[in-house]
């Protein structure tokens, strides 16, 4: 097993390119953020699979924030209908919005609560890989 040359962490993968020096996926994926060429060998990065592979996560992540906002306003309008004591009626307003806001902020931090100490190799990998999506969709890096 060799060092990755960005991070120096043990791995088995390769650079996708001419040289095939080692290289992470987690630097990989945060690297392409950057350059789409390798630091290296100064060529492009060939293998489209690891290239397409970032495509599909950065859907996944579309779908999952898309999703969020549903149940956002889901839950909202189910809660706002409860306290009322009105028949449930799907629709969107500020009030709906803030207090499905804060009860999925609520649900989310006991889910990610209890996921850390279940899969905490997993959360570190999706808090790192949401912080790189955010900085690589708002800061055009």
């Amino acid at each position: 097993m060799e060092e990755c040359y960005i991070c120096y962490d043990s791995t088995i993968n390769r650079s996708p390119c001419i040289c095939r020096a080692p290289l992470c996926i987690e630097c990989y994926i945060e690297y392409l953020g950057y350059s789409d060429k390798c630091r290296i060998c100064n060529t492009e990065f060939i293998d489209e699979d690891l290239i397409n592979e970032t495509y599909f996560e950065d859907f996944t992540f579309l779908l999952f924030l898309l999703c969020n906002i549903f149940f956002t306003i889901f839950f909202g309008s189910l809660f706002i209908s409860i306290t009322n004591g009105n028949i449930f009626k799907f629709e969107i307003s500020l009030q709906i919005i803030f207090c499905g806001a804060l009860l999925d902020a609520i649900f989310m931090w006991i889910f990610m609560w209890i996921s850390s100490y279940i899969f905490e190799e997993c959360f570190e990998f999706f808090k790192d890989y949401l912080r790189f999506t955010i900085t690589r969709l708002f800061c055009n890096c």
